[in-house]
């Protein structure tokens, strides 16, 4: 059952992708069935059939290609199939155009940087990188990179690649790219500040791996041992997009404000504003304008004055 169900959520969406697939919107009916079976596979009941439920129920959702692959990809890392999800993209990546190998290798890389094997992971994007050499998933790839020796502690090889990817790429990964350098430039060098900021990195890592409990564990923790006042911008805008993972839009949407309302000169600033403004339907048109004049190169100030016009008219 589950090889069937690798080789469906890897091969299609590869084999088709100069096609141009009909995404249904995630408030569709259809999208919502799809996440409601989701949600039917971890009832107790179901646990001897849980294999038999998801290989049907992703054969269905291909089938009609549009499958909600965040949601796949979450239910990979909380149940723990990396292992599984490794051997089963590597008996089937040869079979896929060198783009869709690039994007299967980059799977690879990030389930066993998830499992704790760097060097692997690193050899996995070097090989999506390679495959599809100054474009936009090469990028990607260099981008994954510099996160893993982010995430391994490798600080200063991190920095290296990071003011690479800063300086021209794909937009949203040099904004990333550019966030994440400053994040070092602002603590690098502390010796007292060193072991919370490891401590804070290991918490965003478990986050970027879907290891929700363990990523809110450590969270509770960390907050409870130590005195953050130098982390204290990082933190709260990690809490406000631990909130926002969780659905919890209130919580995020009013975490999301406090960080901006904060730190308005902050790395996260426009990116906390934004987050704002997006959770409260663009409605303050006070703050859109205010979006504008503060972060006129943010990658959403477009957005931002799109929705502040459609407003208006």
């Amino acid at each position: 059952m589950w090889k069937t169900y690798f080789v469906l959520l890897f091969y299609f969406p590869f084999s088709l992708y100069s096609f141009q697939v009909q995404i249904i919107p995630s408030d569709s009916l259809e999208a919502a069935a799809f996440k409601q079976s989701l949600t039917q596979i971890d009832l107790p009941a179901n646990g001897l059939k849980k294999e038999e439920l998801i290989d049907q129920l992703f054969t269905k959702s291909f089938n009609s290609g549009s499958l909600l692959i965040e949601d796949v990809l979450n239910k990979i890392y909380e149940d723990n199939l990396e292992s599984y999800l490794i051997k089963v993209c590597g008996k089937n990546v040869d079979n896929l155009s060198a783009r869709g190998q690039a994007r299967v290798y980059l799977l690879i890389g990030d389930a066993q940087f998830s499992l704790g094997q760097q060097y692997e992971a690193l050899l996995a994007y070097a090989k999506a990188e390679k495959k599809v050499k100054d474009s936009p998933l090469a990028y990607e790839a260099k981008w994954k990179t510099a996160k893993a020796y982010f995430y391994s502690g490798d600080f200063d090889l991190a920095k290296e690649l990071l003011d690479i990817l800063k300086q021209g790429t794909d937009r949203e990964i040099a904004n990333d790219a550019l966030n994440l350098s400053m994040f070092l430039d602002d603590h690098l060098g502390i010796d007292s500040l060193e072991k919370e900021v490891r401590q804070f990195v290991q918490i965003q890592k478990l986050q970027d791996f879907r290891k929700w409990k363990e990523a809110d564990e450590a969270l509770k923790i960390f907050i409870e041992s130590t005195k953050q006042e130098n982390l204290a911008d990082d933190l709260l805008f990690l809490r406000a997009q631990r909130a926002y993972q969780k659905k919890e839009f209130v919580l995020a949407k009013s975490l999301f404000l406090e960080c901006y309302q904060k730190y308005p000169l902050d790395i996260y600033a426009d990116d906390a504003l934004f987050a704002y403004l997006d959770l409260d339907r663009f409605k303050d048109e006070k703050l859109c304008l205010q979006f504008i004049q503060q972060f006129p190169s943010s990658l959403f100030v477009d957005t931002v004055r799109l929705h502040l016009l459609n407003t208006k008219k």
